[in-house]
Parts: C-alpha cells; sequence; structure tokens
C-alpha cells in the first residue's frame, strides 16, 4: 500500500489482483467550505465528539465529510477508476505511486496538475503524459479544493441546484449519481454521464442518448 496525495488518496495494490487496484478516498477535515443556509435547514443531533458543520448569519460551513459524505466518496473512487480505465486502460497496473504535489491540506497544491486545460486534453487523448502524471492529472480533480472537478464542494452545490437529498448532506446512491451525472455533463468534457431519479436503469435511454454507430 502507497499513500497517494497524502491524507486524500490512497493506491491499494494486491500482487493476487494482478492488473487490477483500487482507488481509496478516505474522509477529511479542515474543508472550510462556506454555503448559504439551505432552505428547511435542521441542525442534526450529533451524538458523539465531532460536527461536521456550523450556522452562522445564515451561512453553513462544513468542516468534514465524516458521517456524511461515504456515498459521495464511494462516488468519486469509481469515477476516477472509470477515468484511469479510459485514459491508461483497463489492463494498466501499479505497484507504488509517488504523486508530485501535495495535498490540500498543507496548502501546497501543484497548479499544473490541478490545471483543468491539462485534464480536458488528457481525456481528449492530446497530450502525452507518462503513466505517473496522467494518474496525478486525475487525482488532482478529486481533491477537496474548489477548482476541482468532481471535488465534494461541487457535488454539494449540484445538489442545491437539483435538490436531490432529502435532507441537507443526506446523499445516497441515486442522489449521487444525479449529481456526478450534472458534473460531468456540466464540465464539457468529452464524456457522458446518465443517470435515472426512479432507480431503475432505462436500457432504452442509453441507446437513444449515447449509441453511436459509425459506418
Amino acid at each position: 500500500m502507497s499513500n497517494v496525495v497524502r491524507e486524500n488518496v490512497t493506491v491499494l495494490y494486491d500482487r493476487r489482483l494482478e492488473s487490477r487496484f483500487g482507488i481509496l478516498f478516505t474522509y477529511r477535515y479542515g474543508l472550510e467550505y462556506k454555503l448559504p443556509k439551505p432552505i428547511n435547514f435542521k441542525r442534526r443531533r450529533l451524538f458523539n465528539i465531532f460536527s461536521p458543520l456550523n450556522l452562522s448569519n445564515d451561512v453553513v460551513t462544513i468542516d468534514t465529510d465524516k458521517g456524511w459524505g461515504c456515498v459521495l466518496r464511494s462516488t468519486q473512487m469509481a469515477i476516477s477508476q472509470a477515468l484511469m480505465n479510459l485514459v491508461l486502460g483497463p489492463e494498466f497496473s501499479v505497484e507504488q505511486l509517488e504523486i508530485r504535489n501535495r495535498s490540500p491540506r498543507n496548502k501546497k497544491i501543484d497548479e499544473s496538475i490541478l490545471n483543468l486545460d491539462t485534464f480536458e486534453k488528457l481525456i481528449n487523448g492530446v497530450v502525452d503524459l507518462d503513466e505517473i502524471s496522467a494518474v496525478s492529472v486525475i487525482l488532482a480533480q478529486f481533491y477537496d479544493d474548489l477548482n476541482a472537478v468532481f471535488s465534494i464542494y461541487n457535488f454539494i452545490i449540484a445538489d442545491y441546484v437539483l435538490k436531490t437529498c432529502t435532507k441537507f448532506l443526506h446523499f445516497g446512491p441515486t442522489s449521487a449519481a444525479l449529481c456526478a451525472s450534472k458534473i460531468i455533463n456540466d464540465s464539457n468534457l468529452p464524456i457522458h454521464s446518465i443517470a435515472f431519479p426512479d432507480g431503475v436503469f432505462h436500457i432504452s435511454d442509453v441507446f437513444s442518448n449515447y449509441l453511436f454507430i459509425h459506418i
């Protein structure tokens, strides 16, 4: 096991899995996300020592995703793995990654890695990067940074628009998928996503929207 992007991301490698490996996004503290108070907001009663958010002057400050962000982290992991399969191929394997940057917690992010233009070029296949650099660019878009495409912050903002959560920060599989689709389809990246509010997979809709026949 090797640590990638310090506390935020861990790459797991098992020789028994051969070419397969998983990306693990863990809970974080120190997010300091400031958002307007949601309609019908109710302060959550927590019976432990931490509080993920606080309210002051109609502004909600979110400090951690511990206690509510598990589904969003799982969604991030699935998207990151899909992107690496797309860019590096499903057979890509690595035992140890050494990402050339530091975590957002240290406030010393490599801006060139976080650059959205580089990420778009990588997905489009118009920039040639070595495997380590490619993984760095992909994982950077999952930082807890406001400029990262797939940050927790952008999932929350997407829910402000879609109103998929029945309660503030109550993300489930369907609400997370809907928010992920909005983020992907609004980002103008050369990838597309479709999610279904009723939780049922409508294969006809997938074919009608995303099936292209090349002659």
